[in-house]
């Protein structure tokens, strides 16, 4: 017999008028007569009808699939309410076309926020073609894909030292992570975020404040959209790129004349504490030194309670008088290099270095050292910045250690002596400012009076049952002062609070009084409250999913339980119909047995054979039917 060619023919052709030798060369297998649709049909190939792979209901649920108009709905119940095979049956067949590729199942949400099921169904898997053509064409490859149009590249940085690009990089990261919250066309790219990290970090190598390069980045915006945003910024960092400290250090403002008013504005941000040695330096390193072994110190409390004298020079003078000296207010402050470091790997950074001058005593320099807590290596540590900066500046040198607790400030106060106790070569008597000497400004008109030292007070009461009423008396006094005032001070008093209870409240007194402030504070704050409302959010959507997810598994199970328990009942039911017909078939032989050898059957013994349903019992009387002279014997020794 010849083999028939499985592909369909081009047209339609008749049996006999199209291919009148078919009926006498063909005498078995299927016989076509065909007739060209002009509607209602659809075109399918016989890549799918005649797969090899697939089971004949995947092939059938394929084509009725491809066959539905676009957006009929294809979900497993829809396709249970319409043919009779059941859940699980349809759901394995669109698990194997699934496989094969002519099904592809989407989970999208909806513009409702509903996650809903997208079914595509591909006609020809594997198939390139434009998305104008249709809706289920796989992604293409790498090697098809047009080339993109090249980016312009952006505008290079300024690149800082190696070792303060690692030590520095996740702060420069997320302080442009962050400018979107000031600006929200300042949204970066991961891309654009990475390329400008080295020009951040470049300013913050020259002891620039994250305030002063975010103010520098997003001040005085244009009022347009922003074509390229990562463009501008970088252009901002290389033009406004400040000095090295050393070299060229920031000229001071002149104080103002009234008492409150800062006596300049220099800023000179403590680097990071220590630095781990070169490679080309690690052989001359000492066995163990205290600056060398020591940790970074960086947390918010102790950036505010020296970074506050950069801001406000003049206000040591004005804190002199709580610690029993008299300073004279400065007319000229010079913020200098934190960095102490001699050709010895070893690298030492005072917290805040300012050179002070005062129109009767001449220049002095002081040092601010933020201490939070009681450290051993310390006090050296203190004698050394001393002996290091007079050997330097050859000028007065004043160490001023700022804390917040009893314990610590207690313990700083002690004199540092180097030498023999009868023979003291070198003493440092450092001046400290803590809970036990700083004022307790409660009165908002005092606090008006000298903001800053408002602040610093609460800073250093940070720990102190006073704290509350120092806050709010800070806060009511910075309402009323202008707004280039009251950032810093709110910020410098943020970051002094950390993480204590009265940080909670300087929060809502902020919020209260102070609607005009917008900070890292703000942002926190924020950033808190997103958080929550996401989890809120999230546990909403959770159980809404889950509720919608426990519907439609039920509905499945129901259905895949309905199907296994008709396989069940119909086994058992077919089991007992058999044994009914074969116990009747039985009952007929022995009536007919009984009926043959002519002997009389009374209703009672027909009725007795009938009724029963005992296989085995029906065999015994059909045993003893072909013997038995009487009817009635029959059930004898049964």
């Amino acid at each position: 017999m010849d083999t028939q060619n499985p592909s369909a023919p081009s047209h339609a052709q008749s049996g006999v008028v199209g291919n009148p030798t078919r009926s006498r060369h063909h005498t078995g297998g299927v016989i076509h007569e065909n007739t060209r649709h002009t509607e209602r049909f659809v075109v399918i190939g016989n890549h799918l009808t005649q797969h090899k792979e697939l089971s004949l209901l995947a092939i059938g649920l394929g084509c009725h699939i491809q066959s539905l108009p676009t957006g009929a709905p294809a979900d497993i119940k829809s396709l249970a309410s319409r043919f009779k095979e059941g859940t699980t049956r349809i759901a394995a067949a669109l698990r194997e076309l699934e496989t094969h590729g002519y099904l592809r199942r989407e989970r999208v949400r909806t513009a409702t926020g509903r996650i809903v099921t997208r079914t595509i169904s591909c006609n020809q898997p594997g198939h390139r073609r434009r998305p104008a053509e249709t809706d289920c064409a796989t992604p293409p490859r790498t090697a098809h894909r047009p080339e993109p149009r090249p980016r312009k590249a952006l505008p290079a940085v300024p690149q800082p030292t190696q070792a303060a690009a690692v030590a520095l990089h996740q702060q420069a990261t997320d302080l442009l992570t962050a400018l979107r919250r000031h600006d929200p066309r300042l949204l970066l790219s991961a891309t654009d975020t990475e390329h400008l990290a080295p020009g951040v970090i470049a300013w913050l190598e020259r002891e620039v404040t994250p305030t002063t390069v975010r103010h520098a980045l997003t001040a005085d915006l244009p009022a347009d959209a922003l074509r390229r945003p990562a463009a501008l910024l970088a252009h901002r960092l290389t033009a406004q790129l400040p000095p090295p400290p050393r070299t060229a250090p920031r000229p001071p403002r002149l104080p103002s004349a009234t008492p409150s008013a800062p006596a300049t504005a220099a800023t000179a941000p403590s680097a990071p504490r220590r630095r781990k040695p070169t490679a080309a330096t690690a052989g001359r390193q000492p066995p163990s030194t205290p600056d060398a072994t020591r940790k970074p110190m960086v947390s918010p409390p102790h950036e505010a309670m020296h970074c506050i004298f950069q801001h406000d020079p003049g206000l040591f003078s004005r804190v002199s008088r709580f610690l029993g000296v008299d300073i004279p207010a400065p007319v000229k402050a010079t913020a200098l290099p934190t960095d102490l470091t001699e050709a010895n790997p070893v690298e030492r950074r005072v917290d805040t270095l300012l050179r002070l001058e005062t129109a009767d005593q001449g220049s002095y320099l002081l040092a601010v050292e933020a201490q939070g807590k009681k450290h051993p290596d310390k006090p050296a540590s203190w004698a050394y910045y001393t002996a290091y900066l007079w050997t330097k500046y050859r000028l007065p040198t004043a160490l001023l250690v700022v804390c917040q607790d009893h314990a610590t400030a207690t313990w700083a106060q002690q004199p540092v002596s180097c030498g023999p106790p009868q023979l003291p070569t070198l003493t440092v008597q450092p001046l400290v400012a803590g809970p036990h000497n700083m004022p307790v400004i409660t009165d908002p008109e005092e606090a008006r009076a000298d903001l800053v030292l408002a602040s610093l007070a609460a800073i250093t009461h940070a720990a102190e049952p006073d704290v509350d009423a120092i806050l709010k008396a800070l806060s009511t006094a910075l309402r009323d002062a202008p707004e280039d005032v009251a950032k810093p001070l709110v910020e410098f008093t943020a970051q002094g609070l950390a993480k204590r209870p009265a940080k909670n409240l300087w929060r809502n007194l902020v919020a209260v009084d102070l609607s005009f402030y917008k900070s890292y504070l703000a942002e926190e704050v924020r950033d808190e409250v997103r958080a929550a409302v996401r989890d809120e959010v999230r546990d909403e959507v959770r159980d809404e999913v889950r509720d919608e997810v426990r519907d439609e598994v039920r509905d499945e199970v129901r259905d895949e339980v309905r199907d296994e328990v008709r396989d069940e009942v119909r086994d058992e039911v077919r089991g007992e119909v058999r044994d009914e017909a074969r116990a009747e078939s039985r009952a007929e032989d022995i009536l007919l047995i009984l009926e043959q050898r002519g002997l009389g059957i009374s209703e009672d013994v027909r009725s007795r054979i009938t009724h029963c349903t005992d296989p085995e019992l029906l065999r015994h009387w059909l045993a003893r039917a072909v013997t038995v002279p009487k009817a009635e014997e029959v059930f004898e020794d049964a």
